[in-house]
């Protein structure tokens, strides 16, 4: 359903390890009535299903404008298991002959979301597995790599797995924020509201304060799972938001609905996925990297 979601609206790229697997996916992808005029397969050994975390990210630099790509080391929650996660970027930067800067610190790209226009937002998780690196180091990395000019770092969410800015906020714009929003009982509620504020008393790029909109955090019993409708993906024209089969699911899509009109939003079925989900299991390129 994501990748019939994506071929609508852009080129979908399907990592693979090798060409049987390619069959076998192309041969999955036909039965469900998905086309293949609009996907692109890379033979990447990889471990998990999170993209985001540990697939390149792209940057603009020089004066031509021209693209790099950025390696972040990889090693989720201290698995060193993932080494064919943590080996992707390069072989990507092969596949596409551009050059790849790997990052001097461990961290994930869900931990690292942007406006495009030079404000970096991140949760303190980075430290723990870097805790030789000070805030400074940390600024000077972020504007080396990505030109950041302002980098705004939240303590931990407590008992969030993840520890990525992509489960609780979300840029709808230079000027925009969604940040999750849970009742007081819920043992993220003083962590969340400290996000809320503090982005609401900060200028946005263009001198204004944030706007902020407030998307409540769906209800689940689920031991393990952490649901959030912030780990969306906006693509072109569509932004992609997971659902999960529960009341709150329309309350969040009205409130993308209204902050992008421009958007055609859709719900995604994400129910079976605990932390983490769309944004989480894709990783944008620009339009010029496609054929």
């Amino acid at each position: 359903n994501l990748v019939s979601e994506i071929v609508t609206e852009a080129e979908a790229w399907i990592l693979v390890p090798n060409e049987f697997w390619q069959k076998a996916v192309e041969l999955y992808l036909i039965e469900n009535q998905i086309e293949l005029s609009n996907i692109k397969f890379f033979h990447v050994p990889i471990n998990d299903i999170w993209a985001r975390d540990f697939m390149p990210i792209t940057v603009t630099t020089g004066i031509n404008s021209d693209h790099v790509l950025i390696w972040n080391p990889y090693q989720p929650l201290g698995l060193r298991s993932l080494m064919h996660d943590n080996e992707a970027s390069a072989v990507i930067g092969a596949y596409l002959n551009m050059p790849v800067h790997r990052l001097p610190i461990v961290i994930e790209g869900g931990n690292i979301i942007t406006d495009g226009r030079g404000t970096i937002l991140m949760m303190e998780s980075v430290y723990e597995n870097n805790p030789e690196v000070s805030r400074e180091d940390l600024e000077k990395i972020m504007t080396d790599y990505f030109g950041a000019s302002r980098l705004i770092t939240f303590s931990a969410v407590p008992g969030e797995a993840c520890g990525h800015v992509d489960m609780v906020t979300k840029f709808i714009d230079a000027n925009t924020i969604m940040v999750a929003q849970v009742s007081e009982d819920h043992p993220w509620y003083n962590s969340l509201e400290n996000i809320a504020t503090t982005l609401a008393h900060t200028d946005s790029v263009n001198g204004t304060k944030y706007k902020i909109i407030r998307i409540p955090l769906p209800k689940t019993t689920h031991p393990v799972q952490e649901w959030t409708y912030l780990n969306s993906l906006t693509l072109n024209n569509k932004v992609i938001v997971p659902v999960y089969g529960v009341e709150e699911d329309e309350v969040a899509l009205e409130a993308y609905r209204k902050a992008m009109p421009e958007h055609t939003v859709i719900g995604l079925n994400e129910r079976n996925y605990g932390a983490g989900a769309v944004h989480c299991q894709t990783k944008e390129v620009p339009a010029s990297f496609m054929r």
